[in-house]
């Protein structure tokens, strides 16, 4: 097929979505699209409907009938039949907005939608992460202002259409894949408006630039579709039918990693910057196994030994893959030349970049962030924790261990008790099968309600705490969960056996 027929084939299908979108008024189409994609009925479908909300702004302002809750199902089909490429989610359970869950920044908590990003929390600490160690103005702005605009955005969405948002039953088939919108949705959708976004405080003139750089004309956008690549780019407000419309929060923190790749390409090179991003990650690390002094100037592989857990770390820091993949090889031929023998090896990285699918031959790497999760995931229990990293880099029965995520691979030795099932040696690699949900975003979904308190208490949350963990008050059925945080600060907080932790050089 030549390019140019082709394109006419494409043309064709989008011929059929816009005949479906000509029946109505834009302005009532942008308002049930915009719903629909902030709705947690309708994630499974959101890059359809991010389709059909981008191709309304590409068009002209058209007048019309207005739209329905009734009327998505049949503009959804249209969607799909004319993009057929596009994904609709089935390996894993859409991440639930209900459930409420803030992130701090800034002394203030802001409300998440978490969109379609593998774990959208893990994402935003590394950026925090990150813009700690970049934050300059080169631009005009910060990363920080980038940031704040948009948690502001998602805050403000999530706390308006919240109220709206059915209550999840809990009963949907495995194989049952809807897309559900009510009418309270869409008029609580209408009513958001730009004034959440309009810049006030003392960096008012930084927030504003940053603003402008978050705005693109409708008709300037790329709109070239990637699976698991942003299609708008860092945009947070399309300029569009002759006045500016929010993007859907469930596309802001697709922005928020556009915005940050684009940002840190122009400081990448400052060797000032990657000593403080490898300090950062470093003190991040000796907080969660709770050590007590970390090196004031490691060496580019910092590495730690827990001689009673078996277990042996390096930590690393860079901005760029080809810095952090260079890194990871030096660690690992580090620690294969150093480590005890039957202990498990350990790499953790830091910085804006997160490794996808993994193949383990004989050392683990995971993303600081990563790494305190799974920590908080096993109740601050290091022993769980290096139980788990030395299955994972020894694997007796086979040659390696693969997965597509991190989180299955420890999901999987946690919940189901075991990584593999027990069988005689095999050659090849065995692949981890995905576990279905976001352990990270269900530990918080978890604690959301208890990190309010603890957050207007002035205290950190949950994951800030060296153990922190959730029991079923037994004398009481039926009254819920508690929490059993220690009663005293973090920075003071041990567990009753303190791990055998110290750096080496």
């Amino acid at each position: 097929m030549s390019a140019l027929s082709a394109q006419s084939a494409t043309a064709e299908r989008l011929k059929i979505l816009d005949r479906a979108l000509a029946r109505f008024s834009s302005d009532s189409l942008l308002r049930l699209l915009g719903a629909a994609l902030d709705s947690p009925g309708c994630a499974r479908f959101h890059d359809h409907l991010l389709l059909a909300w981008t191709r309304v702004l590409r068009r002209p302002r058209r007048p019309g009938p207005a739209t329905a809750a009734g009327d998505l199902s049949a503009l959804l089909a249209a969607a799909r039949r004319a993009a057929p490429g596009r994904g609709v989610m089935t390996e894993r359970e859409p991440n639930d907005a209900r459930a409420r869950v803030r992130v701090g920044l800034e002394g203030e908590w802001w409300l998440v939608h978490p969109g379609e990003l593998n774990h959208p929390l893990v994402f935003l600490r590394a950026v925090q992460a990150t813009e700690r160690a970049v934050d300059d103005e080169q631009a005009g702005f910060t990363l920080t202002d980038v940031l704040e605009l948009v948690l502001r955005h998602t805050h403000h969405t999530v706390a308006a259409l919240a109220p709206a948002w059915p209550v999840s039953t809990g009963d949907q088939s495995e194989d049952e894949i809807t897309c559900t919108l009510t009418d309270a949705e869409v008029t609580a959708a209408g009513a958001l408006g730009l004034d959440h976004l309009t810049p006030t405080g003392p960096h008012r003139e930084r927030a504003a630039k940053a603003l402008a750089y978050l705005t693109a004309d409708a008709c300037a956008l790329p709109l070239r579709y990637t699976p698991g690549t942003p299609l708008l780019g860092p945009v947070l407000v399309v300029a569009a039918h002759g006045g500016r419309v929010p993007v859907p929060a469930s596309v802001a923190l697709d922005s928020l990693a556009a915005a940050a790749a684009d940002l840190l390409a122009a400081v990448v090179t400052d060797p000032d910057a990657e000593m403080r991003l490898q300090l950062h990650t470093i003190e991040r690390v000796a907080h969660l196994l709770d050590l007590t002094q970390a090196p004031e100037r490691p060496e580019p592989v910092c590495r730690i030994q827990s001689i009673s857990h078996r277990l042996e770390f390096a930590v690393v820091a860079a901005f760029t893959h080809d810095g952090l993949s260079a890194l990871l090889e030096q660690a690992r031929a580090d620690l294969a030349e150093n480590a005890a023998p039957g202990a498990g090896r350990l790499v953790i990285y830091g910085g804006p970049r997160v490794l996808g699918p993994e193949v383990v031959t004989d050392t683990l790497c995971l993303h600081v962030e990563e790494f305190a999760e799974i920590l908080a995931d096993a109740d601050g229990d290091l022993a769980t924790v290096a139980w788990w990293v030395l299955e994972m880099t020894e694997h007796p029965e086979v040659e390696a261990v693969a997965y597509y995520d991190v989180f299955d691979a420890w999901a999987a030795w946690h919940r189901e008790g075991m990584l593999l099932p027990p069988g005689p040696p095999a050659e090849g690699v065995a692949l981890v099968s995905p576990y279905g949900r976001d352990v990270s975003w269900d530990r918080a979904t978890a604690w959301a309600r208890i990190d309010d308190v603890l957050a207007d208490a002035g205290l950190p949350p949950s994951l800030g705490w060296r153990t922190a963990r959730l029991q079923v008050r037994r004398r009481a059925p039926g009254s819920g969960r508690r929490c059993s945080c220690p009663a005293t600060p973090p920075a003071r907080c041990s567990p009753a056996s303190a791990p055998s932790l110290h750096w080496s050089s």
